[in-house]
């Protein structure tokens, strides 16, 4: 993030929104094509598909606009981006030995939980 520039927030916070707008219109398609096998209005009405994807598009499309034009929220994601340049991000080296780190510690953690789980197993079936 830390080549990026301050002119380049317009077009980085226009292709969020428009990120955002895709998504809106996918979901709301998947929840209304859901809706329609539930309540079985493949049969109710007509061309249900087309109908459920033009209103898909038309709510992610009213959606984009809405923030495009909303003063607020477009400050705030704008105030978001500017962190963002903030942000000091780890080079590739250290990013690598850190996971391989962390997946290490899960490893030995889980043989572990695992040999401690056998052993309280055993214990038991003595016991029983």
């Amino acid at each position: 993030m830390g080549a990026l520039k301050e002119a380049d927030s317009s077009k980085w916070i226009n292709a969020l929104i428009v990120i955002g707008a895709v998504l809106l219109a996918y979901i709301f398609n998947a929840f209304v094509l859901q809706m329609g096998e539930w309540f079985d209005l493949e049969a109710k009405v007509p061309n249900f598909i087309l109908v459920s994807q033009i209103t898909s598009i038309v709510i992610g499309f009213v959606s984009f606009i809405y923030v495009l034009k909303n003063k607020q929220s477009y400050g705030y994601l704008q105030e978001v981006y500017g962190e963002l340049t903030k942000v000091i991000w780890p080079d590739k080296d250290s990013t690598v030995k850190l996971t391989i780190t962390i997946v290490i510690g899960v490893a030995l953690a889980g043989a572990f939980l695992s040999l401690a789980d056998l052993g309280i197993k055993e214990v038991l079936n003595l016991l029983y």
